[in-house]
C-alpha cells in the first residue's frame, strides 16, 4: 500500500521537501509534548511560586515540616519531569538519526539516479547522432548512386547515337557506291541509246519499207535485239487477257536485282498504209488503250502509231498526252526502244528517290524515336531526381526536428539535474533540530 506524503518546508532555506505521515505523527507529537512540557513547566512554576509564597505566608510558622516534605515532593517531580525529558530527548534522537539514515540514503539514491539518467541522455544523444550520420552518409550514397545511373543512361544513349550516325554514314556510303554501279551499269546502255537514235535518223529512209511489214513483228524484234544487253531481267510479251473485251498488244515490265518492279508499259501498235482511203486519228485508240492499262495494272500506256504521219503534233516522235489520260504516250516506230529506255530511266530514279524517302523517313523515325526515348528519358529521371531532393530535404527536416527535441531534452535534463543538485545542498543543510527550534513557519521553496 502506497503512503501519503505531507510536505514541510525548511524555515531556514525554504526548501520543501516531502515527509510520510508516520514521520510527520511522531515529529509533530515531539513539537506538542516538548510545548506542552514547557507550558506546563511555566504553569507549574507559576502555581508553585504563588502556592509557595501564599503556603510561607500562612504556613511558615504552622506547617514547616510539611513545607519540607512538599519541597521534597516538588524536588522529586522535577527530577521525575527532567527524567521524562531526557528519555523523550533520548527516543527523538534515535528518530532523528534514523531519518538522517534515510536522508543519506536518498541522496545516494538521487545521485545514482543522477549518474544513470544522465549516462542514458548521452547514450541516446551519442545513438541519435550515429543515425544523423547514417542518414547523410545514405543521402550522399543516394546522389551518387543516381547520378551514375544518370551518367550510364546518358552515355548508353550517347552511344546508341554515334551508332545511328555511323549507319547513317555507312548507307551513305553504300548509295554513293551504287550511284557509280549503276553508272557504270548504265553507260553501255547510253552508248546503245546514243547508236539508236543514230539508227533512228536513218530510219526513214527505210520507212516505207517496213511499213510493208507487221508493225509489231517488227517492235518485238527490235527489242529482241537489245534484250540480253540491257534489259535481261525484263518481260515484253503479248497481252492475251480479256478484260470486258478489250486487250493491248504488248506488256513491258523491267525488274531490278531484287526483284522489284521498275517499270511497266501496256502497248498498243497501230499502223496504216499510204495507200489507204479512210484514214485513222490516234486519238480514237486513247480511251481504250488508257483502260487496258488501268486494267492491267500498268504505269504507262504506250501508242506505237504510223498514223498521222503528216501531223506537226506527231512528227516531234514522242508525245505526251496528258489531260484525262496522264501516262499515255504517242511515238512513231522509230522511237519505240528510246520511248521504253526514257521511261524506264525516269523509273529508277523514281524508285531510288522512294528508296532514298524510305530510308530518310526510316533514319528520321528512329531519330524520332529516339528523341522521344531522350525526352521520356530525362523527364522520368528529372522527376526521380526532383523527388529524390524533395525526400532529401524532408528528411533532413525530420533530422533538424529530432536535433530539436533532443536539444530540448538535454535542457530539461539539465535544468532537472540542477534542481536535483539544490535539493541535494538543502537537503545536506536539513535537521530536525533547526525545524523545532525555529519559530519561523515552513513556506514554499522558491527555486
Amino acid at each position: 500500500m502506497k503512503n501519503s506524503h505531507t510536505q514541510i518546508t525548511c524555515p531556514n532555506c525554504d526548501a520543501a521537501f516531502p515527509i510520510d505521515k508516520t514521520n510527520y505523527a511522531l515529529i509533530a507529537q515531539q513539537v506538542r509534548t516538548k510545548e506542552f512540557n514547557d507550558e506546563l513547566d511555566k504553569k507549574v512554576q507559576i502555581e508553585l511560586s504563588h502556592s509557595l509564597k501564599i503556603l510561607e505566608n500562612q504556613l511558615t510558622t504552622k506547617y514547616k515540616d510539611q513545607i519540607s516534605a512538599q519541597e521534597k515532593s516538588i524536588n522529586q517531580l522535577k527530577s521525575d519531569h527532567k527524567l521524562h525529558e531526557e528519555q523523550l530527548k533520548n527516543k527523538h534522537q534515535t528518530a532523528l538519526d534514523e531519518k538522517e539514515k534515510e536522508i543519506i540514503t536518498l541522496n545516494n539514491n538521487l545521485k545514482t539516479n543522477d549518474a544513470t539518467t544522465k549516462t542514458k541522455v548521452d547514450e541516446a544523444i551519442k545513438t541519435k547522432e550515429q543515425e544523423i550520420i547514417q542518414l547523410r552518409n545514405d543521402i550522399k550514397l543516394s546522389e551518387i548512386e543516381a547520378q551514375s545511373k544518370i551518367n550510364e543512361a546518358v552515355l548508353g544513349k550517347e552511344k546508341e547515337i554515334i551508332n545511328l550516325k555511323n549507319e547513317l554514314k555507312s548507307l551513305e556510303d553504300k548509295r554513293k557506291i551504287s550511284d557509280l554501279e549503276l553508272k557504270e551499269k548504265y553507260i553501255g546502255q547510253i552508248t546503245l541509246l546514243e547508236e539508236e537514235v543514230q539508227k533512228i535518223k536513218n530510219f526513214k529512209s527505210s520507212i516505207s519499207k517496213e511499213i510493208g511489214e507487221d508493225l509489231e513483228k517488227y517492235c518485238e524484234t527490235q527489242f529482241e535485239c537489245v534484250r540480253q544487253d540491257s534489259y535481261r531481267n525484263a518481260i515484253f510479251e503479248k497481252d492475251n487477257v480479256l478484260v470486258n473485251g478489250m486487250k493491248g498488244d504488248f506488256i513491258f515490265r523491267d525488274f531490278d536485282e531484287d526483284g522489284d518492279e521498275i517499270v511497266s508499259i501496256m502497248f498498243d501498235m497501230k499502223n496504216e498504209h499510204d495507200e489507204s482511203v479512210k484514214k485513222r486519228q490516234n486519238k480514237s485508240f486513247y480511251s481504250d488503250l488508257n483502260k487496258n492499262r488501268l486494267q492491267k495494272n500498268c504505269e504507262y500506256a504506250v501508242l506505237v502509231s504510223n498514223l498521222e504521219k503528216d501531223s506537226e503534233f506527231f512528227k516531234r516522235g514522242i508525245v505526251e498526252i496528258g489531260g484525262e489520260y496522264e501516262k499515255l504516250y504517242v511515238v512513231q516506230p522509230q522511237f519505240f526502244l528510246l520511248i521504253i529506255s526514257l521511261l524506264r530511266n525516269m523509273s529508277i530514279k523514281k524508285l531510288k528517290d522512294k528508296r532514298e524517302l524510305q530510308i530518310a523517313k526510316q533514319n528520321n523515325l528512329n531519330y524520332s524515336v529516339l528523341s522521344e526515348n531522350m525526352d521520356i528519358f530525362r523527364e522520368g529521371c528529372l522527376e526521380k531526381i526532383k523527388l529524390a531532393s524533395s525526400d532529401f530535404k524532408q528528411m533532413l527536416n525530420y533530422i533538424d526536428a529530432v536535433i530539436r527535441k533532443l536539444t530540448k531534452l538535454r535542457e530539461f535534463l539539465d535544468s532537472a539535474k540542477s534542481n536535483l543538485g539544490i535539493a541535494n545542498q538543502k537537503l545536506g543543510t536539513f535537521d530536525i533540530k533547526s525545524m523545532t527550534e525555529s519559530t519561523k513557519k515552513l513556506g514554499p521553496s522558491k527555486d
